[in-house]
């Protein structure tokens, strides 16, 4: 929540560095968060408090497993292309400055995602594919159904790459505030989604899931919920805030810088035109100066 009030802030900022794209690109990663943790705070302690026996519980694989799968399939895959969306910005921005991302893209981007990710995980609902209970607690998209093992895998396999070349390509070209930033996305992004794309592939061919997968699967991507909001919320913005004050360093700077007066040299021309040297003092003259300067 503070999460999602920090980038709703930023967004309405006016004038502010954040305001505009790297705010929105922010919420969208904060509202996938909420969207995950807030539903599965409230079954989980439905299940604590009512044990597995009501509809709610998961592993009756009844409502409430169809209920579970559908906003985890929706917030896990609005988080992991969210984090496609900072990715892309951070790259852009660090190459091109930090107004190369228009808030107008920002916003489209954020509402294809979550529209895309909506649909996908309405489509068990629909009659594509079916929700499944992992038996692991937890109910997610049926991997041996093909559609959706597919559909998976299209999304997957491209965002990990998306995401490693963008924060690959910044990395090597240098200029964001902070690399131990971009570690951190790219070792939370890898472990939370990677293992998405050998699921599909052991759904595809009709394999048998290990009795370990899913555990750690389950921990490592709601692990996102408690390290999004630092990486994203603190660190990430914090480096955003820092290119952007570079940045505007960097336009007043050449326009504060004085520019050296020079004097043109004396042409022959000029020189030739000139009035000429007085003549030489009189001796009274002279003798009288002599005594001044003595007096002196």
């Amino acid at each position: 929540m503070l999460f999602i009030v920090r980038a709703v802030k930023d967004l309405r900022s006016r004038g502010h560095a954040m305001s505009g794209s790297p705010a929105a690109a922010m919420l969208l990663t904060a509202l996938s968060e909420l969207c995950w943790v807030l539903p599965c705070l409230v079954q989980c302690m439905v299940s604590l408090f009512n044990g597995d026996g009501g509809a709610w519980a998961p592993i009756q694989q009844s409502s409430g497993c169809d209920i579970m799968a559908a906003y985890s399939i929706f917030a896990s895959f609005s988080g992991m292309s969210a984090t496609v969306a900072v990715a892309g910005f951070t790259y852009f921005a660090t190459v091109h400055g930090p107004s190369a991302v228009s808030a107008r893209t920002s916003v489209a981007v954020g509402a294809a995602v979550l529209i895309g990710s909506a649909l996908f995980a309405l489509l068990p609902a629909l009659g594509v594919g079916s929700y499944w209970y992992t038996g692991s607690g937890f109910c997610y998209l049926n991997f041996y159904d093909a559609p959706l093992a597919i559909i998976n895998l299209l999304i997957t396999a491209p965002a990990i790459l998306a995401v490693c070349v963008f924060l690959g390509l910044t990395l090597r070209h240098g200029g964001w505030p902070s690399n131990v930033d971009l570690i951190l996305m790219l070792v939370a992004f890898l472990s939370a989604w990677t293992w998405w794309v050998p699921a599909s592939f052991i759904g595809l061919t009709g394999g048998t899931f290990p009795s370990w997968f899913f555990p750690p699967v389950g921990f490592l991507a709601h692990g996102q919920a408690l390290l999004n909001p630092y990486i994203y919320g603190v660190r990430w913005r914090r480096s955003a805030l820092q290119l952007a004050a570079a940045n505007e360093n960097a336009k007043i700077a050449p326009e504060s810088a004085t520019v050296p007066m020079t004097v043109p040299a004396t042409t022959p021309m000029e020189g030739y035109n000139s009035a000429p040297p007085s003549p030489p003092a009189s001796e009274s003259e002279f003798g009288a100066a002599r005594h001044t300067a003595v007096f002196c």
